[in-house]
């Protein structure tokens, strides 16, 4: 709490919206520490599938689709993951009146940090050079394709949610 001059614990940045994620496998040797950022969202099919769960866990008919990525790649040392390049984080600052369009998101990836506030401002961070994210390099011409990049990926996680 604190950085940036902001002193609420809800904001888009690294020392806030980051949550470390920690499993410990039945009969695993040796430990294995991960870059991949990963969404909370992504721990019950990492259960489902881990424990070889079965059934429908929709409440009824009327539910949704599950959300998320199983984690097993990660947890066993393979790299093919399946799920986004980024984990994305929902800023509830903006109140549950406003539609989505109109939420403050910040999408993280292993080199970078974007932010997409409701009133279409745009922050980016270089964690390679900037692990404290001090400089916002959104505005600078030559990472116009590196923002829409990353706005598409934040767009295809909340279309597929």
């Amino acid at each position: 709490m604190g950085e940036k001059n902001y002193l609420f614990k809800n904001s888009p940045w690294e020392e806030s919206a980051r949550i470390p994620l920690i499993f410990k496998l039945p009969n695993q040797k040796v430990a294995n520490s991960v870059d991949q950022p990963v969404s909370l969202i992504d721990i019950f099919p990492t259960l489902i599938d881990l424990c070889n769960l079965q059934g429908n866990p929709r409440k009824n008919n009327e539910g949704g689709d599950l959300g998320g990525y199983s984690l097993r790649p990660l947890l066993y040392g393979n790299t093919k993951w399946n799920g986004p390049n980024g984990a994305l984080t929902l800023v509830g600052n903006n109140g549950y009146s406003n539609s989505e369009n109109d939420q403050t998101y910040s999408y993280r990836t292993i080199q970078f940090r974007f932010i997409r506030y409701g009133n279409g401002q745009k922050e980016l961070y270089d964690h390679y050079k900037d692990p404290h994210e001090w400089e916002n390099i959104a505005n600078y011409k030559k990472n116009k394709k590196l923002i829409q990049q990353l706005d598409n990926e934040m767009d295809n996680i909340l279309k597929n949610r």
